[in-house]
């Protein structure tokens, strides 16, 4: 088939049909979050507007907007854009309340709001309450011991060398994420201070009252900016035992590791929760009080399963709305059809009753989907991840399939896990259309020339296109409501997902697989991935078919199922 004429049936098929109504306008106002496609947007590598420091900012976010519409986001969370130092490349924050310069300015913040208003865009920002910069007005002041900042920080006296008693030492075993003690000596304040990451981002302590309310008045503070929403950063760290009680080793793990612990007193405290419910208060207050859509929590925590439900709720408290789902992270290249159902049952059957799904393939701390999966499986995980009940997450270029870049022995190289945060590929102009006349902040991947938006919009079965038809597929069928849903193994390698009377068949496998069908029933296929050699408009009758529908190796088939009778 011609492909220009396949890309004339795919459009006819998007923007054809009449979408299922599934609540009135009020409740979709209102719940605007459960029916919604969110995108992770990181700042300094999707679009660079004015090519001056080769740094994406916010007037490039404001300027990509309407590709967000383009393939069915609704909801975009952007990495910090606070004033900082850039040792975590923004998660060391300095002033809460203000935009870095690197970005822009509030006024460029202000109208990146304004205009995502206009077209349908929530902006969620990144809240990182757990610390601060140790450039933080607040960090200063707590060294110098100032009143009413003594304790804004966790300080501790440490505990005397048995050897030297002049010499103080940490006052227990716990280790930073980032390798080694937890504890910094301040010589000023002749004290440790505690921090979780980088010795440059001091923990807050959040036993202290006016720590929580500084924290609520920033939330606010955001709010009547104008955001939608909240994801919170490293939730699980943010209380630590108030006894500071060694931690119990884990043998066979160099001890200056993070994960030599089992971290019985630094992660999921019982306080961690009731904080998270505090904050969920303050966004339900401030709707109540002001009007409006929701409001939104999401939860950033790798915690067990069993523990993260907690962050949804408890004993009639409301939490985040919804804490961060990377169960499907553990999908590899050898994972089989049951696999692949095994890890979204786990996940449904222990969701609190009443709760929304949600589904996230990747972030800026994990390798990309191509790097974890390979390309041939990639787009399949991502047309999976979209067929799934609930709310999608995507992080930017995984709708293209962009790949980690190399980090060169150079300049660049701060943090190894910018491998997978180099620049959006936009087009094959210089630098990929990211930024212009300057040197990118991070390297181009290699294959931006043949991999990026302009491109992949002219190909019918780019991954960008399949991804495309999946957002508008999801919105088409309601696949946001569990209500229609069904997941089963068709055979060892294929996953059949039912969505009322939408069946795909996902061949994770390496080698062509017959899946049995029902004999009443006939499939007409509206797409496929570019493993098929299926055409749109094909029929498959069972009885043609030997009962059986042929897959190919990580081929991906969407059918739309009636009686053949």
């Amino acid at each position: 088939m011609d492909l220009k004429l396949l890309l004339a049936i795919l459009l006819v098929f998007i923007f054809s049909s009449k979408t299922v109504t599934i609540c009135s306008a009020e409740e979709n106002n209102k719940d605007w979050w459960k029916r919604t496609n969110y995108y992770q947007i990181y700042p300094k590598s999707f679009q660079d507007n004015d090519g001056k420091k080769g740094i994406g900012n916010l007037d490039g976010i404001r300027g990509r907007l309407s590709y967000l519409k383009e393939i069915g986001i609704n909801a975009t969370w952007l990495s910090p854009i606070f004033k900082s130092p850039m040792v975590d490349n923004g998660y060391d924050i300095s002033d809460f309340k203000q935009i870095d310069p690197l970005f822009g300015s509030m006024y460029a913040f202000e109208r990146l709001i304004e205009r995502a208003k206009e077209i349908g865009v929530k902006i969620i920002l990144d809240f990182v309450p757990n610390h601060s910069s140790d450039q933080h007005e607040w960090f200063k002041k707590s060294v110098e011991r100032e009143k009413g900042y003594e304790n804004y920080y966790v300080w501790h006296d440490g505990i005397p060398d048995k050897k030297n008693e002049s010499i103080r030492l940490p006052p227990n075993n716990w280790r930073s994420v980032f390798r080694g003690s937890a504890w910094t000596w301040n010589e000023k304040r002749k004290q440790f201070y505690y921090h979780q990451f980088y010795k440059q981002q001091p923990d807050l302590n959040f036993r202290e009252e006016k720590v929580k309310e500084e924290m609520k008045d920033i939330l606010t503070y955001w709010l009547e900016k104008g955001v939608d929403g909240f994801r919170i950063d490293a939730v699980p760290h943010i209380f630590e035992h108030k006894d500071f009680l060694d931690e119990p080793v884990i043998s066979n793990v160099d001890p200056e590791e993070y994960a030599s612990l089992n971290h019985t007193y630094t992660y999921d405290q019982n306080e961690t929760f009731e904080i998270i419910y505090e904050w969920r208060k303050v966004l339900d207050d401030y709707t109540k009080l002001k009007g409006g859509e929701d409001r939104i929590l999401l939860a950033e925590t790798y915690s067990p399963l069993d523990v993260k439900m907690k962050y949804y709720g408890a004993n009639g408290k409301k939490g985040a709305h919804f804490p961060f789902n990377f169960i499907l992270f553990n999908l590899n290249k050898k994972s089989t059809a049951s696999d692949y159902v095994k890890y979204v049952e786990d996940w449904i059957n222990v969701m609190p009753e009443g709760e929304t799904a949600n589904w996230v393939l990747g972030n800026h701390d994990n390798p990309r989907v191509v790097n974890r999966i390979g390309r041939d499986k990639a787009n399949l995980l991502n047309m999976f991840m979209l067929s799934l009940p609930g709310i999608t997450v995507t992080y930017y270029g995984e709708e293209i399939g962009m790949e980690n870049i190399e980090l060169p022995e150079s300049d660049y190289i701060k943090d190894v896990r910018d491998a997978e945060r180099s620049p959006m590929q936009w087009n094959d102009n210089e630098s990929a259309g990211f930024t212009r006349n300057v040197k990118p902040w991070l390297p181009v991947a290699p294959d931006y020339k043949t991999r990026n938006v302009k491109i992949q919009r002219q190909k019918p079965l780019s991954n960008l296109n399949q991804f495309k038809f999946m957002t508008k597929l999801r919105e088409k069928y309601n696949f946001f409501d569990s209500k229609n849903f069904s997941i089963k193994k068709g055979s060892e390698s294929v996953v059949i997902v039912t969505r009322s009377e939408i069946e795909i068949f996902f061949n994770v496998g390496t080698t062509s697989q017959n899946v049995k069908i029902d004999w009443y029933k006939k499939f007409e296929v509206l797409f496929m991935n570019e493993h098929s050699n299926r055409r749109i408009g094909d029929i498959i009758y069972p009885s043609d078919s030997n009962y059986v529908i042929k897959l190919l190796p990580n081929e991906v088939l969407i059918t739309k199922v009636s009686s053949s009778y």
